[in-house]
């Protein structure tokens, strides 16, 4: 299966639920590859035609249903079993500088925070998914789609994406989608965020698992090799209405944007 195609019946998918909502029908999703929690979730992601993001609308209503067969999903080309884990550990990358401490006495944050902590630890346990069996493989799958859709239901606009969701926008417009599945482009952007923010331990922590799976570690592995390619990424992520950003990272610039992936070359 290629990579193109699979974006193209995302981004269908998202408007069918969309569609789904407004004319208030029944949607039952049945999903055929792990990658990423959009099955499950309340909210769906408008691209335009050339796959930039150009609407994030939120449902009145849930999907009705969501039929999984493990073995079906353990058994998806590896490039979807790798987008399942990197974008569920974006979880825990991103939205962590959301769900801080002073917000504990929330009950509905703090089970969010719970959870990007568990979409942590599920994914960092695998190395192999195609090994997963049992009660290994149905918490690898129930992470990718229950845990990680809940992120978003219980901390609202806490449970926005941040960086590596950013990361991940800029280079479907600059770069395109033709290549790599969604979880795999956020992967990087989850270094970028923890690069950005100097944070050793979990640089470490990255750059010892994704070996293990194969997500990428560099932008060379990503296609990324030109200068402008990179002046282009920073500049369309440093703009001042990227709320993602600018709530996290407040009038961070395009220039400390391009050092940080400088340093992911």
């Amino acid at each position: 299966m290629e990579s193109r195609p699979f974006l193209l019946v995302l981004q269908l998918l998202f408007n069918f639920i969309v569609v789904s909502d407004r004319l208030n029908n029944v949607l039952i999703n049945v999903q055929t590859v792990p990658s990423n929690c959009s099955a499950f979730t309340t909210k769906s992601i408008v691209y335009s035609p050339t796959h930039e993001m150009i609407a994030s609308v939120r449902e009145k209503k849930p999907v009705d249903a969501v039929i999984l067969e493990p073995e079906l999903l353990k058994n998806a080309p590896l490039e979807y079993l790798r987008s399942g884990i990197g974008d569920t550990l974006a979880k825990y990358y991103e939205i962590r500088r959301r769900l801080t401490d002073d917000q504990m006495h929330s009950l509905s944050l703090s089970l969010a925070r719970d959870l990007i902590e568990r979409c942590r630890q599920e994914m960092l346990k695998v190395d192999n998914p195609r090994s997963l069996n049992g009660l290994d493989l149905q918490n690898f799958i129930d992470t990718i789609f229950l845990a990680a859709s809940l992120v978003d239901g219980f901390a609202d606009l806490d449970g926005r994406s941040v960086a590596a969701h950013t990361f991940y926008n800029a280079y479907v417009k600059v770069i395109g989608p033709q290549r790599f599945t969604h979880g795999e482009i956020v992967a990087l952007g989850n270094l970028f965020q923890v690069t950005l923010e100097n944070d050793t331990a979990l640089i470490k922590e990255i750059r010892a698992y994704y070996p293990r799976v194969g997500l990428p570690l560099s932008l060379a592995d990503l296609g990324i090799t030109q200068a402008e390619q990179l002046n282009s990424l920073a500049e369309y992520m440093a703009k001042p209405d990227n709320v993602r950003m600018q709530s996290i990272f407040p009038k961070i610039s395009a220039a400390a944007i391009r050092e940080t992936l400088t340093k992911l070359v």
